[in-house]
């Protein structure tokens, strides 16, 4: 009989102060940080380390391991402070280098539900494309219930509390179940959110675990990772939503529902080391956390208690790098950063942030390289260096090794729309015509923004078409003073951060839904200007006071200025 590697511990032996607020635990790609002890440390790493075993043999096989740091929060506010709603009690954050799960411990242990469905949200996230909220949420929560007894992993057993809520609730229409998004109130809304789950488990359930289930869907996780939702679902169960949905009473009002057992492959044992660690340590992990959260602010305290601190280590030189960068101390951070990339462990995220500062100057494009290119020695994983060197070589007119490079940061990232479009553009430049095609039509899947939407459905357009991509005119100085949209131009909202200024021309950087875009002016006096502050507006170098604006932009990719679009006009809010 096979037998199943378990998770080895071994405690480290070290002088353990009575009153450690942080412990650490090590095991492989694995990292979690806790301030429940190290009982708590050690339940969350064993909950994680099933998971990825699990899904390094489904979603996530023949793939390299994906670091992961893991925070058990028993502190109410340190956990309050990052959560995305008031009714969240664990999330799954993705990062450049790493990605975080936090689950709020309270005072019930290692809740092993959350800690499942958060790693299910990891899995999906490197091996699909976007899926539709009702079966990402729906997959999660039948993940959510792996348990390993006596040598075998069981999955989908009944959510006792999801089944009571079918039970007494009427279920949502397949319109309604499927018109939730990620900005839907379901998601912050106690009892919206407990129907939504409990039908988007059911459903999922019932795809990929009946095996009498007449839509036939065995195919789903494996054509989940080939191709769009919508075109898997079609294709695996040959029917519409709705047609599911009629089918759930009945699937739910079973006496028993499948589940099934099986044996994960035996695997090395992962051997966990255990240790109290300092109080600037921790902080400074939860930090780093904060700011991959979208949290700067509370980044900003812990730095502003920990920034005497000397730094022991390059992760240590690294965090304070980051800290720095969030507070807009380039120099600062460009000088920790080179500090990091000096000493032994270097993260890749060292010379890739010492990259992106170097890129925003406007220095040697030859030294960015090198260190994206260091980067990615030292981490190949890191699929944002990928991407970027890929768009250099795409520039070179070496599209064959950018195609190696888009689709190294794919493997890793399959949800990023930019990734699929400079894709498509390179099979493009080469010759491989349906290449291009099915690479633009994921790239229209993956949009997340109007502005994705927008360049995505104009290269499809164009490689549809056959046609070679039209230049667009400039708008002239007498556009009148109100602002108008113009034929074929996009607009995007968000805050003026940044202005490079790169002779005649400058470079403006504008955080929009949660990202930084870059645009490009070629001559700042024909930019239209609409409520400035006077009747001409100074593009002032460098780190700008935060303003929030209105963009004005035809898209146009430009690989070598690493911009995505021309800017037309400006509107300040």
């Amino acid at each position: 009989m096979v037998r199943v590697a378990t998770l080895a511990v071994f405690l480290t032996l070290l002088r353990i102060p009575a009153d450690a607020r942080w412990w650490r635990v090590e095991a492989g790609p694995l990292v979690v940080y806790t301030d429940a002890g190290e009982q708590a440390g050690l339940d969350l790493a064993r909950r994680l380390e099933l998971a990825r075993r699990l899904f390094s043999t489904t979603l996530l096989r023949g793939r390299p391991p994906i670091p992961v740091v893991a925070f058990g929060l028993k502190d109410t506010n340190r956990f309050r402070s990052l959560r995305p709603t008031e009714i969240t009690k664990g999330f799954y954050q993705g990062a450049a280098e790493r990605d975080y799960i936090v689950v709020h411990l309270e005072n019930k242990g290692v809740p092993a539900r959350v800690a499942f469905h958060e790693y299910a949200h990891l899995a999906l996230n490197h091996a699909s494309g976007p899926l539709p909220p009702w079966l990402e949420e729906g997959f999660s929560e039948v993940y959510s219930t792996v348990e390993e007894r006596d040598g075998k992993v069981r999955l989908g057993a009944p959510v006792p509390e999801h089944l009571r809520l079918l039970a007494r609730t009427p279920l949502l229409a397949a319109s309604e179940l499927g018109a939730v998004s990620k900005e839907s109130p379901v998601f912050s809304q106690a009892h919206q959110a407990g129907i939504f789950y409990a039908q988007s488990w059911a459903v999922a359930h019932y795809l990929l675990l009946d095996q009498r289930n007449k839509s036939g869907c065995g195919g789903l996780l494996a054509a989940l990772q080939a191709e769009p939702a919508q075109a898997a679902l079609q294709r695996t169960c040959g029917r519409s939503l709705t047609e599911i949905v009629a089918e759930l009473r009945p699937y739910v009002s079973r006496t028993m529902l499948p589940v099934i057992e099986f044996v994960l492959p035996v695997e090395p044992v992962a051997e966990a080391k255990v240790s109290p660690v300092e109080d600037w340590e921790g902080d400074l992990a939860y930090a780093e956390l904060a700011l991959g959260a979208g949290h700067p602010e509370v980044a900003e305290k812990v730095y502003r208690k920990w920034e005497k601190v000397t730094p022991d280590s390059a992760v240590a030189a690294t965090r304070l790098g980051l800290m720095a960068l969030a507070r807009k101390r380039e120099d600062e951070a460009l000088r920790l950063f080179e500090q990091a990339m000096q000493m032994p462990g270097t993260p890749a995220t060292a010379p890739f942030e010492y990259a992106m500062l170097l890129r925003e100057k406007g220095e040697d494009r030859g030294e960015v390289r090198r260190h994206l290119q260091r980067a990615v020695d030292l981490n190949p994983q890191l699929a944002e260096a990928q991407y970027l060197l890929g768009l250099m070589d795409a520039a070179d007119s070496r599209h064959a090794e950018a195609i190696g490079r888009f689709e190294r940061a794919l493997a890793v990232l399959p949800r990023q729309s930019p990734f699929w479009r400079a894709l498509a553009e390179s099979y493009e430049a080469v010759g491989e015509k349906d290449q291009a095609r099915a690479a633009a039509h994921r790239a229209l899947d993956a949009a997340q923004t109007s502005e994705d939407q927008a360049m995505a459905s104009g290269l499809l357009r164009q490689l549809e078409s056959g046609e070679a991509p039209k230049l667009k005119t400039r708008p002239k100085e007498e556009t009148p003073a109100g602002w108008q949209n113009k034929q074929g131009a996009e607009r995007v909202a968000g805050i003026l951060e940044r202005i490079d200024c790169l002779g005649p021309s400058a470079r403006i950087h504008v955080r929009t839904e949660g990202r930084l875009r870059t645009y490009w002016v070629e001559k700042p006096g024909e930019v239209l200007l609409k409520n400035a502050s006077s009747m001409t507006f100074t593009f002032r170098c460098g780190v700008q006071q935060p303003v929030a604006v209105a963009i004005e932009f035809e898209p146009k990719v430009d690989a070598e200025r690493l911009t995505s679009g021309v800017i037309t006009g400006i509107e300040f809010r």
